[in-house]
């Protein structure tokens, strides 16, 4: 594919079975860590809150 600002090429490889890319060129690898204990998450109300 090639970017719009630049129109320079950057090409990836893609492995479904593994769900995982390679980065040939162009572009670079970004691994970013998620801890669940870390979210930030708000609890709905259940149904009976809720209709009140």
């Amino acid at each position: 594919m090639k970017s719009t600002c630049r129109q320079h090429e950057i090409v990836i490889h893609t492995y479904p079975k593994n769900i995982e890319y390679l980065v040939i060129s162009g572009a670079q690898n970004k691994v970013e860590e998620f801890d669940t204990k870390d979210e930030e998450t708000v609890a709905l109300p259940i149904d009976e809150e809720r209709s009140k």
